[in-house]
């Protein structure tokens, strides 16, 4: 029998309710403010099972022993948590409950061996970035950080874009965020986070369609020599700096040349977006070289003219590494191909 430590129990417990419902094969395409059709009835025209997956509670409206079964108190909301849910769902054991949650959380508890479960993704469950769904948040906010990524669709993402577990790990964090939409209706997603100088986070998924992407507190991120994120003002650890847009296309080249995890002998400046190149002009031309690497279309051209020119004006040297793009719109998308066509890095 597993034993689970308080923290591996609360992690299990954010398991999203929805994930399991769709899992198990229950309806999930009706909702109202997080109400859905009960699992617990073969049919109801009425949708009455209503999940707080902020909170990690539920309460059947329609069936009060149902109610009962779990904690009618917990959250000040009834009807239980993730765990009681799992317990009446499955007609199991506290522990067996457990034990069924980390199929979902691969990683949580490393020695417990359990096949892990693939939840069925609908686009209304996964934030997208040119959706609906995203022009109607009106604010974002960090619900929980953790250094260890056990959700399998975010790193079977990096993998997509030939980032390894490592570098994923050694750079970002697996972040679980809140989008506050009208009426006050809260959703979590997950995301792969990449923190800013400033405090906040860069976060990207894999959407159906497109590349999602949000922000929490815009900035660029500046990084030291070691790979540690500096604050904003900080002073520069060696002589050169490395600019990127995103920071696949600065993981990518890490995996390149600098696969033992640190930058060794440049600063690096991650850009985010290259409206923030005027926010980290003082970190960047205070280097002796500055190389950048930007993205080959009209906004990458920008910003490498701006570069040059805040170079040429500070009396620093400025260096265009674009040509490692060899034709591709970025420097992820060129690692990408080389990898395809099984060539190496210039």
């Amino acid at each position: 029998m597993a034993r689970f430590t308080k923290e591996q129990v609360e992690r299990l417990r954010a398991t999203p309710m929805r994930d399991i419902l769709a899992a198990e094969g229950y309806d999930t395409s009706h909702t109202n403010d997080g109400i859905y059709y009960s699992p617990f009835r073969a049919k109801e025209n009425v949708a009455s099972f209503h999940i707080n997956d902020t909170l990690h509670c539920w309460f059947d409206h329609g069936d009060p022993t149902i109610a009962a079964a779990g904690k009618p108190t917990r959250n000040g909301r009834g009807g239980g948590d993730t765990i009681d849910f799992v317990r009446i769902l499955k007609g199991c054991s506290f522990t067996e409950a457990l034990e069924y949650l980390c199929r979902y959380n691969p990683g949580v508890v490393p020695d417990l061996q359990a096949d892990p479960i693939t939840v069925p993704r609908r686009k209304d469950t996964i934030l997208s970035g040119g959706g609906a769904l995203a022009g109607t948040c009106t604010e974002t906010r960090i619900a929980a950080v953790y250094e260890t990524f056990t959700d399998t669709a975010l790193v079977r993402y990096a993998e997509s874009r030939r980032v390894s577990l490592a570098m994923l790990q050694r750079y970002c964090r697996e972040v679980h965020y809140e989008c506050v939409f009208p009426d006050n209706i809260v959703k979590r997603f997950h995301a792969i986070g990449f923190p800013n100088s400033g405090g906040g986070w860069m976060l990207r998924w894999n959407p159906p369609t497109g590349r999602g992407k949000r922000s929490t507190g815009g900035g660029a991120t500046l990084l030291s020599r070691d790979g540690t994120v500096l604050p904003e003002g900080a002073r520069p650890t060696a002589g050169s700096v490395i600019a990127f847009e995103g920071f696949f296309d600065f993981l990518s080249w890490m995996e390149d040349f600098r696969p033992g995890g640190s930058p060794s002998d440049t600063d690096i400046v991650v850009l985010n977006s290259v409206a923030n190149l005027h926010g980290a002009e003082a970190f960047l031309t205070a280097h002796r070289n500055v190389i950048t690497i930007f993205d080959a279309d009209k906004a990458g051209d920008k910003a490498t003219e701006q570069a040059a020119v805040m170079c040429r004006e500070a009396g620093v040297r400025h260096l265009d590494y674009r040509s490692l793009l060899s034709g591709e719109a970025d420097y992820n998308d060129a690692r990408r191909k080389r990898l395809l066509q099984g060539t190496t890095a210039a």
